[in-house]
């Protein structure tokens, strides 16, 4: 039997993924990006921290339309570049909520990445 991705499991990642997206851009835009531009920061952090958050904006999009091309059209390298950048997302929230914060709780985005990453696995199982 030939190895196919659960394509079920990959459309719900990619649900996950946009919701994630749409979270971010609505809300933590409020909460972070808005108020550091309207700080007394230096003009360079501003511009680099405003680089950063439209470069994860941007990336947190195309993994959205990743996952969804991949529920359609299978492809190995794709399927494992979205899994270990997402899995690296989740990693990323979980170790600096832990030794900067105390805890993973205080940034719970890990869970979004996290269940990205689960779907995907459970998705590259055989059906």
């Amino acid at each position: 039997m030939e190895n196919k991705l659960n394509i079920r499991a990959l459309h719900l990642a990619s649900l996950l993924m946009a919701v994630t997206f749409l979270v971010h851009l609505f809300l933590g835009g409020h909460e972070l990006y808005s108020p550091l531009r309207a700080s007394g920061a230096a003009a360079e952090l501003k511009s680099v921290f405003s680089v950063i958050w439209h470069f994860v904006s941007l990336q947190l999009f195309l993994v959205t339309v990743a996952l969804w091309w991949l529920a359609r059209r299978q492809n190995n390298a794709l399927y494992w570049f979205i899994l270990l950048t997402v899995s690296g997302f989740a990693i990323l929230f979980m170790a600096y909520g832990f030794s900067d914060l105390g805890s993973i709780w205080p940034m719970p985005q890990w869970i979004a990445f996290g269940g990205v990453a689960a779907l995907m696995l459970f998705g590259g199982l055989r059906r």
